[in-house]
């Protein structure tokens, strides 16, 4: 449902394939489901409703594998007991539903959504326990994890102006699940509204530089002492792509940063097109920034590849 370049933003539907955390392309990414689609055109005016009867869920690294998310808990001074996470049955009570109405008025492409769903992410409930004395650690901590129901209201844009597209998307998430830092909390589970918002530009420089530059921001608009998530996590986006040699060399790159954790990640890549069939693509995944950091946590995982796509 959203256009943001190289990021997972309003597209909220599909759940995703992160076991190389965001590298893939992200039509590879998405992960496809059976579901019931309905679309509705009128002129300008366009309705989509949607059923899915049985949830899917992300799909994560294994417990040590190079973009293993879990480690970063697995590395905390206590005796850590990891639950396989708890999902809900193959059944049509536990189905998904969402809809979506979009317009054009007056050169803007405007649209509303909603989805009723199970989160992608599961919930890492938490529990503490004191070990007997004598132990290597003084206490045990026994996650849980659980996916759970929310609600998720969007809004995207998009305009056209001077050869300029200014795009937007907002999801406001009333209820979500967020961990918390507090050990007295029972299940270290806060309760807070989110509001996610992005805005994009498109421009083309010279007839041939494609560049796209975002600003995007998480809220959490009732923060509370000792949530693990900061109240606001704004983070900046490049991307440029160009071509030379009637395209047959086209340099890209992406670069994503945060502001709150200082880390970024940063994707050069180079391809080389044989012919109309043949594709050679040089390229690389740089990764900076603190060890907590959505991307600093991956720090050591720096890695260069070279691609061939056949086409037939």
């Amino acid at each position: 449902w959203g256009q943001a370049v190289g990021l997972f933003f309003a597209d909220i539907v599909n759940p995703k394939d992160l076991r190389e955390y965001i590298l893939p392309d992200l039509d590879q990414a998405r992960i496809p489901i059976p579901a019931a689609n309905i679309e509705y055109y009128h002129d300008t005016l366009y309705l989509q409703l949607i059923f899915i009867p049985f949830p899917e869920f992300n799909e994560f690294a294994k417990p040590g594998a190079e973009f293993d998310f879990s480690r970063t808990i697995l590395a905390q001074d206590a005796d850590i007991i990891m639950k396989d996470p708890v999902k809900p049955d193959n059944s049509l009570d536990n189905g998904e539903i969402g809809a979506r109405v979009s317009k054009l008025i007056a050169g803007w492409d405007l649209s509303l959504f909603y989805l009723y769903d199970y989160y992608n992410f599961p919930t890492n409930y938490r529990y503490i326990s004191s070990n007997p004395a004598g132990s290597l650690h003084t206490v045990s901590i026994e996650y849980r994890p659980e996916h759970n129901r929310v609600h998720r209201f969007g809004h995207t844009f998009s305009k056209e102006y001077l050869d300029t597209i200014f795009k937007g998307e907002f999801i406001y998430s009333p209820k979500m699940y967020i961990s918390s830092l507090d050990t007295t909390d029972q299940d270290g589970i806060s309760a807070g509204d989110t509001l996610d918002w992005l805005l994009g530009v498109d421009y083309t420089f010279f007839g041939s530089l494609e560049t796209n530059f975002q600003l995007m921001q998480k809220m959490i608009l009732d923060h509370e002492p000792g949530m693990a998530q900061r109240e606001y996590a704004t983070s900046i986006s490049v991307w440029f792509k160009t071509g030379f040699f009637d395209d047959r060399i086209e340099p890209e790159f992406f670069m994503v940063s945060s502001f709150n954790q200082r880390d970024w990640l940063f994707r050069p890549k180079i391809a080389y097109n044989y012919g109309a069939d043949l594709t050679f693509f040089l390229g690389a995944d740089l990764f900076w920034g603190e060890q907590n950091g959505d991307f600093g946590r991956f720090k050591d995982n720096d890695r260069f590849y070279f691609e061939m796509l056949y086409r037939f």
